[in-house]
Formats: structure tokens, sequence, C-alpha cells
């Protein structure tokens, strides 16, 4: 049996869509354990996540395409913020050959890049932004990669956050397919994203 996490990692959705899913009944789970009166825990056999992806459409991410699902989410990508462009950028600048980061260089990476605008005279982001309001600690960066961009690579099964470690990291499956080609079109993506999303006079 599967957990809802394991369901979330097999397919190319973002978790609060599973979630909403099972709320409306539209996604039914194999066995239902309760922990409190108003919360249970979910699991699923494996024919039934494979059955509920055919059904909408989703595709089934496999150590044969992880690759390209990552590169066409990375080259397609959508945003309310700017942050998963920037928090790739801040990973890969601060990544060493095993495809890992501290989570505290990835953190002042990206929150170099907002202080970097401001420094410009350009907004940082939205309002609600915490780079826009200041005040900001590096414990509130680092809470906002791990609840926002990075979220929804972990959902795919794409990154892993080691919290002993204080690490984010490819899966180890997708670092070793990953070439030095590949990053480049990583970070040309991540490019575009950006001056798409600021006004290409405004992305740094």
């Amino acid at each position: 049996m599967l957990s809802q996490i394991a369901f979330t990692q097999m397919v190319n959705v973002q978790s609060e869509t599973i979630e909403r899913y099972i709320r409306d009944g539209k996604i039914i789970p194999d066995m239902e354990v309760p922990v409190s009166d108003h919360r249970s825990f979910k699991f699923f056999q494996k024919s039934t996540v494979e059955k509920y992806a055919k059904e909408y459409g989703w595709t089934l991410i496999t150590k044969a395409n992880m690759k390209e699902i990552f590169l066409q989410m990375v080259d397609t990508m959508t945003m309310s913020y700017s942050y998963k462009p920037v928090f790739m950028l801040a990973f890969l600048d601060n990544m060493n050959d095993a495809g890992e980061a501290r989570l505290e260089d990835v953190a002042r990476s990206f929150a170099a890049f907002y202080e970097d605008r401001q420094a410009r005279g350009l907004p940082a982001e939205k309002k609600k932004c915490i780079f826009t309001k200041g005040g900001y600690s590096q414990k509130d960066v680092e809470r906002l990669i791990l609840s926002m961009p990075f979220k929804r690579y972990e959902d795919m099964h794409i990154m892993h956050h080691s919290k002993n470690l204080g690490t984010l990291q490819f899966y180890k499956v997708l670092a070793r397919q990953l070439t030095d080609d590949d990053y480049t079109a990583i970070r040309q993506s991540c490019h575009a994203a950006l001056s798409k999303y600021f006004g290409t006079a405004e992305a740094r």
C-alpha cells in the first residue's frame, strides 16, 4: 500500500490537487486509518494510482522519464511568484558534484536576488512578499523556500530535504542523469521565466 505522499510523488501533479480530488470524492483511498476525529492517513494500491493517473491524464513519474518531466516542468514553468526559477538558480549556484547544496547557502543566494533588485531601484516582488516588506531573517527565507518553490520539486520526487544535514539535493537517480548541457538549459529556462515575469528590462 502507498501513502498519499507516495501517490503524489508518482504523478506529475501538485499535492494540493491530490488533496482536493480526495476531498471532492474524485479519488477514493483503498484504506483509511483514523488518527483523530477530523484526520486520517490514506493509502492506495499501486493499481489505484495508475487507474486515476489514466483517468485524469496524469503522467506517472518513473526513473526512465524523471529527467524529461523535470526539464519540461522547468521549461514551461507556471508562476504566481518568481520563487521557482530564483530558487533553482540559487540551488545550482551552490550545488556540489553530488547534486546537493546547503539550505542556508541556497537561502542566502535566494535572498540576494531580491536584495539586488531593490538595490537597483526595482520592486523585489509583490507587496505580500517578505522581501518587499523587509525585516526578514535567514530562517524566514529558509521557511519560504521549503514551503513554496522547493515543495513543488519535492512533491514530484525530484528533490529531497535532509533536515539532519541541512541540505537540499536532487534525488540520486535524477542527479546521475543530468548533464552539463542540461544544467545550461535549466539556467536558460529560469532566466527566460524571470524575464517574462518581471519584464526583460527588469530581470537580472
